[in-house]
Parts: C-alpha cells; sequence; structure tokens
C-alpha cells in the first residue's frame, strides 16, 4: 500500500474462462480484471482506516473481521460499510475475503508452500475453509486443479 498522494489496495473484480484444447482438455485460464479503488486522494481516507488496512495486509494470518477493522479504524461499522462501498464497490466482508484470496493465489503462483500452510498463512482455519472460499470468489473448482494448471500438482 502507499500512501502518498492517493491510497491504492490492490483489489479488482476477476472474471475468469477456461482455455481448452482441441480434445476438451483445459490448458489454461484467460481472466478480465476491473480494477475496484476508486482515486481517493489522502485528505479524504481516514487515516485510521489505511493503518488498518496496512495492518490487515502486512499480517494476514491473523484474525481479523470487519467489527475488528471498523475498532482499529476508529469507524462505526455503517461508516467503514459505506467508506468500503464508495472506495471498493465491496462490502467490509468482500474486501476482507478478497483480500486473503488473493494472497493465497499470488502464494499458489509463486511459492512452494502447501496448501495448509497458505491456507494459515492467509488467515483460514484450515485447508477446507480455504478452498470453500476460493472456490467461491474464483470460480476455480478445485485448488489442485489451480496447481496442477501451474504444474504443482
Amino acid at each position: 500500500m502507499q500512501l502518498g498522494p492517493e491510497i491504492k489496495f490492490p483489489i479488482s473484480l476477476t472474471s475468469k474462462l477456461p482455455l481448452k484444447d482441441e480434445q476438451g482438455q483445459v490448458i489454461g485460464l484467460i481472466g478480465f480484471s476491473r480494477d475496484l479503488r476508486a482515486p481517493v486522494g489522502t485528505e479524504e481516507t481516514p487515516l485510521g482506516f489505511a493503518r488498518a488496512i496496512a495492518e490487515f495486509e502486512t499480517d494476514l494470518s491473523q484474525p481479523f473481521s470487519p467489527a475488528i477493522l471498523a475498532q482499529r479504524s476508529g469507524l462505526s461499522s455503517n461508516r467503514l460499510g459505506r467508506l468500503t462501498k464508495r472506495l471498493f464497490s465491496l462490502t467490509p466482508s468482500q474486501l476482507l475475503a478478497k483480500t486473503r484470496v488473493a494472497a493465497a493465489s499470488l502464494l499458489l503462483r509463486e511459492s512452494t508452500l502447501s496448501i495448509v500452510d497458505i491456507a494459515h498463512h492467509c488467515g483460514y482455519a484450515d485447508q477446507s475453509a480455504f478452498t470453500r472460499a476460493f472456490r467461491t470468489l474464483t470460480s476455480v473448482v478445485s485448488v489442485h486443479d489451480r496447481l496442477a494448471g501451474l504444474g504443482r500438482d
């Protein structure tokens, strides 16, 4: 996160479609992303909110809920909801979930960590909870399918 003239968070809405060969085997994915960040100057973003988001992004393994985000931001739940909706077009819960899954996706691509370790690193209680969230937010049926597509099965 940068705290320069504008605060920017890595949040986007992504749609993915499978690419298939002549035999119908999935050989890749094509994705379309839309940046959900609203260009907002630092004077428009509560500093407590920016700090709370930075704290969350620093260690995703720690428990972090919309209530904790509101408390650490110094905002009411209602104000937090309006702020995340304006900045990201997401609810606070969606923002936290998308951030966790985006980090997990990066680790799946760029690390050799096990799925269990990635799940714990990104704040999931177990592999099952991570797999459900991953499937819901990425439309990939299985984390194992994702790994197979990366040559890591």
